[in-house]
């Protein structure tokens, strides 16, 4: 008979040896060492305009904005409520020498001083005395604070950009600079108007601008 002592090393001998595990410290040097996965890319944001200056939105746009309704003469003007930072009954207007009778001289906003423009005498439209109804345009537009005088500011719409329709091709000279398009509805039409080309024609000259253009460009189809 084999001796207790030899059987149990036959039995250690018939074993499998065991792999160790690997130390804490393994592991986590294994995990190091895998690639992190690439996060998705993400689309660049979209562009934004370039603020108030930049005028309303091309015809034919479906976005909504708010304008200003006023009124000239018999026509009916809108331009955009963001531009517009006060609406004010004009007061005493110190005179400046040597400039175009459409700028008016200069008023104090606030204690602040503001140009004051003639709508009605910038497009060659006769002059008529203040009264009542007569209000100033406080605006501020590509960088310049103006006041525009006006006959009436009558109040606040709100229109689609799809409902201002482009100007009628027999309107020539100012309806490429000013005149962004026409929004006819049963109750009114409004003529809607980029400042920034109306400061644009202020600088050139007001109505002797007009009368350029419209000469060059074959005056206005009747």
């Amino acid at each position: 008979m084999a001796k207790i002592g030899e059987i149990r090393k036959k039995k250690t001998a018939a074993r499998k040896p065991r792999t160790p595990k690997p130390a804490p410290a393994e592991k986590a040097e294994k995990k190091k060492d895998a690639a992190p996965a690439e996060p998705p890319e993400t689309p660049p944001p979209p562009e934004e305009p370039d603020g108030p200056g930049a005028g309303p939105p091309p015809t034919g746009a479906g976005e909504a904005f708010e304008v200003l309704v006023f009124r000239v003469a018999e026509n009916r003007y809108a331009i955009r409520l963001e531009e517009v930072e006060r609406v004010e009954m004009p007061e005493h207007v110190t005179r400046v020498p040597r400039t175009p009778d459409y700028v008016l001289g200069v008023v104090t906003v606030r204690g602040e001083p503001v140009p004051a423009v003639d709508f009605r005498r910038l497009f060659g439209l006769e002059p008529r005395p203040w009264d009542l109804s007569t209000r100033l345009l406080v605006v501020r537009v590509a960088g310049r604070r103006v006041g525009f005088v006006v006959d009436e500011a009558r109040s606040v719409r709100r229109i689609r950009g799809d409902e201002v329709l482009p100007p009628p091709e027999m309107i020539h000279g100012l309806a490429g600079d000013y005149l962004v398009g026409i929004v006819r509805r049963p109750e009114e039409t409004l003529l809607v108007v980029n400042l920034t080309q109306v400061l644009a024609l202020a600088d050139r000259g007001g109505r002797e601008a007009v009368m350029q253009m419209t000469s060059a460009k074959g005056g206005t189809d009747g």
